[in-house]
């Protein structure tokens, strides 16, 4: 099995450009599209054990653990993707949020007001941050959940002292659903349904759309606006109904994929972008804390608002997809920093994972100087 799109030359990932037709149907960032995985890569630690819970996706995990723990008060940042804190609205939990945001070099949980029975949710944004950063709470009975989303196979996660820790698998490698959770110190997991059928019309649609978009890449008559339209509509689906299993396919892949392998492309392609990038840019890239992460994107935060926008603009036009991590004009629990909303209406992020070559990172790079970012 070989990579349709993958490392040329590292431990076994190869590219399968074929033809003029395939390098015109170049893009970068977006959702991911279907790729076969070589049994040469290297898998590597994880954090997590075969007997850890696999869930159809990060939210499936945190409610499952919130329904299990009943904490009298659930904490999130104030930086965070709405999604994951909006299946919390109306469920009987006092939601609060505490300050926090990519921007934020350290987190101190003793001084947002924790008490007996809360839990709280810790991220790594972007997978920047390392365990250091975070000093936890003194208040007993307070349980504390981290979020490894962003790089699953961390040194901070694979250090964790954390109660509890979860990652939506299906933001970093590509597979339509999946999502662990995990207790570093071997706390008791959720006991859940082996039902896995409740997002089965999610998970068709996805890997339809990843099927399609594969194809697309290789230069098929295929409508772009239709498999991205699939995609949509997919997660649309899993934001909804009851917690749900992994697919099978997806816990297939889950237990054979070369995690190391992807991460150390991911490292590489950041540190080759983020490079590339240069001094002289009109934005600011946002560092790593430690040599050994893997960040999961080159997050670019602009002067303003509107000159992130014209850059957005720019970049789709020629191809690139960068994402917005994430919007938050309209916040589900209320009372964000003003200057968490402004964060997020100027800061871009450019994924680094294992799809691209060293030619795509030069594509970027060549795009950039395009329109005069660098």
């Amino acid at each position: 099995m070989v990579a349709t799109r993958g490392l040329a030359g590292q431990n076994g990932w190869r590219p399968d450009w074929s033809g003029d037709v395939a390098r015109t149907r170049w893009e970068y960032g977006s959702q991911y599209h279907w790729m076969r995985i070589s049994p040469d890569g290297v898998r590597g630690k994880v954090p997590w054990r075969s007997e850890n819970l696999l869930f159809g996706c990060g939210r499936d995990a945190l409610r499952a653990l919130v329904h299990h723990l009943q904490p009298h008060r659930l904490w999130f940042p104030s930086y965070v993707c709405q999604e994951l804190v909006a299946p919390f609205i109306d469920s009987g939990v006092e939601l609060r949020r505490y300050p926090d945001s990519p921007l934020a070099a350290s987190l101190n949980l003793e001084r947002i007001g924790l008490q007996p029975g809360d839990s709280v949710v810790v991220l790594n944004y972007f997978g920047l941050r390392s365990r250091d950063c975070l000093i936890p709470t003194a208040v007993p009975e307070v349980t504390l959940i981290e979020d490894h989303t962003h790089d699953p196979c961390s040194t901070w996660a694979q250090q964790s002292r954390a109660d509890y820790c979860f990652a939506s698998l299906r933001k970093s490698i590509p597979i339509p659903d999946g999502a662990v959770l995990w207790s570093p110190r071997s706390r008791e997991l959720p006991r859940i349904s082996p039902a896995r059928s409740g997002r089965a019309k999610s998970v068709q649609q996805r890997l339809s759309g990843m099927l399609m978009k594969s194809l697309y890449l290789e230069g098929h008559d295929i409508s772009k606006p239709l498999f991205r339209e699939l995609m949509d509509s997919g997660e649309r689906d899993a934001a909804t109904g009851s917690v749900a299993k992994v697919s099978p396919l997806s816990e297939t892949v889950i237990d054979v994929f070369p995690f190391e392998t992807w991460r150390s492309a991911r490292r590489d392609n950041f540190e080759r972008l983020a490079a590339g990038l240069g001094v002289a840019r009109p934005f600011e890239v946002l560092n790593p804390a430690e040599r050994s992460a893997a960040p999961f994107a080159v997050a670019c935060v602009f002067p303003n608002a509107d000159s992130c926008a014209a850059a957005e603009k720019q970049m789709i036009a020629r191809d690139v997809y960068p994402s917005r991590l994430w919007p938050l004009e309209d916040p589900v629990v209320a009372g964000v920093p003003e200057e968490h909303i402004c964060l997020s209406r100027r800061m871009l992020t450019l994924p680094t994972d294992g799809r691209y070559t060293q030619g795509d990172i030069n594509r970027v790079l060549d795009v950039f100087a395009e329109i005069g970012l660098v």
